[in-house]
């Protein structure tokens, strides 16, 4: 698995069109989930 910074994550998650994945990760980021 490559890593990505989470700007890059985040733009590729919404070329994607998961917005839903976006919400998630941001939350996730939010709360320090991982």
């Amino acid at each position: 698995m490559a890593e990505f910074s989470d700007e890059e994550y985040l733009r590729v998650l919404a070329d994607n069109g998961d917005r839903e994945a976006v919400k998630e990760y941001e939350q996730a980021l939010d709360n320090r989930i991982f």
